[in-house]
């Protein structure tokens, strides 16, 4: 798999790289959003505009029926329609049906890089019990970011929801 990471920068520029991908020998190429998490929140003007977004989703649908393209979970669930930019629907899973451990031991929802939203640290209690307890704020009706699964939590805590600029309203839910 081939991954780019589309910024403002360079979202204009994929159907310049799609040749060289579908020719690296690569199955597929997977699409992740620039999220402004950990060093990359001093870098806010590298997130993609939403006219970008849009390009960039449609381009992508485009391309599928050519490679296999698919947006990553960034980009949130374009609902009924997520088949076509995706291989199963997206339900953002942190907290809820995932969780990360980190390099230091520190139980995160996601990849977010950000210590305070640690349940807690494998050196110190068990994972069984950090997952039993924690996450509590995912796994309720409405946390005010990401309680429905349907957007990217990573983008929407920071300020930084992708799903309807990309797609626009959804329409029906998928998940």
């Amino acid at each position: 798999m081939a991954g780019t990471t589309v910024t403002r920068e360079n979202a204009d520029r994929l159907a310049d790289l799609f040749p060289i991908v579908a020719a690296s020998g690569a199955d597929s190429w997977g699409l992740h959003l620039f999220a402004p998490e950990g060093r990359g929140a001093e870098h806010t003007a590298l997130c993609p505009t939403p006219e970008q977004l849009r390009r960039v989703a449609a381009f992508a649908r485009r391309k599928r029926g050519l490679f296999h393209v698919e947006l990553c979970n960034e980009w949130g669930s374009a609902g009924a329609d997520d088949r076509f930019y995706r291989d199963q629907p997206f339900l953002c899973g942190a907290g809820r049906i995932s969780c990360v451990v980190g390099a230091t031991g520190e139980v995160l929802p996601c990849t977010t890089t950000d210590l305070r939203e640690s349940e807690g640290n494998v050196r110190d209690r068990l994972l069984r019990d950090i997952w039993t307890r924690g996450f509590t704020r995912f796994r309720s009706a409405g946390h005010r970011e990401c309680s429905d699964g349907h957007e990217c939590w990573l983008q929407a805590r920071n300020g930084n929801p992708c799903r309807e600029q990309a797609f626009g309203a959804c329409r029906k839910e998928a998940v």
